[in-house]
Formats: structure tokens, C-alpha cells, sequence
């Protein structure tokens, strides 16, 4: 009787150990696939023949900023924000690009209240009349293979607040997400 115990003692240390080491290996390979980085200035994604290059001025910051009207702010003495989306691979790519926030010191400033424009040259043109940051998606397209765009970017405060955005601030950081398309 004793003998039989210790026997299903043991069965049960052997599942009890394999169930473990299955999460462990499942746990292992979610992190080896799984990359978050936080940069500073370049960010690049390398996939197979594919190769997106962000370069960025800077993280994008509204502090202490009187609120503007549309004219103002698509005036060319309106700070911008410029940056470069390149494909050096062989492949097109479909690309999506955010605006994500990104931290602020005291008080952060609603969405509702921010805006922007946006003009783009290169492998695409274009322009994005001034509109409300509804939405962190900014732009999207297919990028041709060898190809680039270059944006210029004007974010700025609304004159159509609803009180006192003193000592508010706002801050995003730009996020590119691509796929492949098909040969």
C-alpha cells in the first residue's frame, strides 16, 4: 500500500514537473519573439530583404503653447516636426504610422483639443488638412520597394478649448507598424 502511494506520489511530481517546463519553454519563446524598445532618435525594422528606417527630430511636445487657429499654425514660422520613412529592401511595403503618447511632466492635455497637418514628399505626396488627433493613426500607404517619403508635421493646441489648459502639457512619439506584401 505504501509502495502504490509512493507511486502516484511520483506520477503526480512527473505531470506536475512537465506541465512546468511546458510553461517554461512556451514562456521563453513568447520572449525571444516579443521585442518592446523605447529609442531616442532612430528606430529600425529589419525583416527578411526588408528595411524601415524612421529618423525623427525629436519626441513631439506642447508645453506651455497658446492655442492657435488653423492659419497660425500652418504658418511657416510654426515650429514642424520633419522626419523620413524609408524602404531599402527589395519588397513594397504597407505601413501604418501612430502617434502614441508619450510622458508628460503634471498634467497631460486631451486629445480633444489637439490638432494637426501633415505634407509628404517622395514616393508618395500629399497632404493632411488640419484635423482633430481623433484617431493615432496619422497615415498609412504602400511604400515601394527602394522607396522613401518625408514628412513635415505641425501639431499644435486648438483654439477651440473649453476652459483653462494652463500648466498642461502634451507629448507623443511616433510608431511606424509595416508589413511585407507579396512578391
Amino acid at each position: 500500500m505504501k509502495k502504490e502511494k509512493n507511486e502516484k506520489k511520483k506520477k503526480i511530481t512527473y505531470i506536475i514537473t512537465l506541465i512546468v517546463l511546458v510553461l517554461v519553454i512556451i514562456g521563453v519563446s513568447y520572449a525571444a519573439f516579443q521585442f518592446t524598445g523605447e529609442g531616442t532618435k532612430e528606430n529600425v525594422i529589419t525583416a527578411g530583404s526588408l528595411k524601415l528606417t524612421l529618423e525623427e527630430t525629436n519626441i513631439i511636445t506642447l508645453a506651455n503653447v497658446y492655442p492657435m487657429t488653423d492659419e497660425e499654425a500652418g504658418s511657416s514660422g510654426n515650429l514642424s516636426n520633419t522626419f523620413t520613412l524609408e524602404n531599402t529592401g527589395s519588397i513594397p511595403v504597407t505601413y501604418e504610422l501612430y502617434l502614441d503618447d508619450a510622458s508628460v511632466t503634471g498634467t497631460r492635455l486631451d486629445d480633444k483639443f489637439i490638432k494637426y497637418s501633415m505634407s509628404k514628399t517622395g514616393s508618395s505626396t500629399g497632404t493632411v488638412a488640419p484635423t482633430y488627433l481623433t484617431n493615432r493613426l496619422i497615415d498609412s500607404g504602400t511604400l515601394p520597394a527602394s522607396g522613401s517619403i518625408t514628412y513635415n508635421l505641425k501639431v499644435w493646441v486648438t483654439t477651440e478649448i473649453d476652459g483653462d489648459i494652463g500648466g498642461q502639457s502634451w507629448s507623443a512619439k511616433l510608431r511606424v507598424e509595416a508589413e511585407q506584401s507579396q512578391k
